[in-house]
């Protein structure tokens, strides 16, 4: 973790409406996640700060991407924050997911997460080079 993460983070999470300091954030995870277009290419789709703070609280915030040339949308792009990461109780089965343009069997984490403005938990997974993916 380096110091522009935690700034970063302070940020999202601010811009969320949680008051925090610096010192208050244990980690940030940035991962940056690709969708297929139709015609099959990979583009940028969503950026999520995963923010774990010295409380043991878990908070992820989102932006993401409005086409396929990876343009973020306009304004801050950042989601309100929310806790939204939750233990399963039972183990999913592991799921493919693209990885360096190989096919990759990503192994289950064991959590669910539901992203801000979505409906939907979605199964978390953890590929060969410990990127996180989800997935159902």
């Amino acid at each position: 973790m380096n110091i522009d993460d935690i700034r970063m983070a302070k940020v999202v999470l601010e811009d969320g409406g949680v008051k925090v300091y610096q010192k208050d954030i244990q980690d940030v995870k940035v991962h940056h996640f690709n969708m297929r277009s139709e015609d099959g290419e990979m583009f940028p789709h969503r950026v999520i700060y995963r923010i774990e703070m010295n409380d043991g609280k878990v908070y992820e915030a989102v932006k993401e991407t409005i086409d396929k040339n990876g343009n973020f949308s306009l304004g801050s792009g950042l989601y309100a924050t929310t806790e939204i990461r939750t233990e399963l109780e039972n183990m999913p089965y592991d799921h493919v997911f693209p990885v360096d343009g190989n096919d990759e069997l990503c192994h289950a984490t064991g959590y669910e997460v539901k992203f801000y403005g979505e409906d939907i938990w979605w199964n978390e997974y953890e590929d060969s080079n410990g990127e996180l993916h989800y997935g159902r």
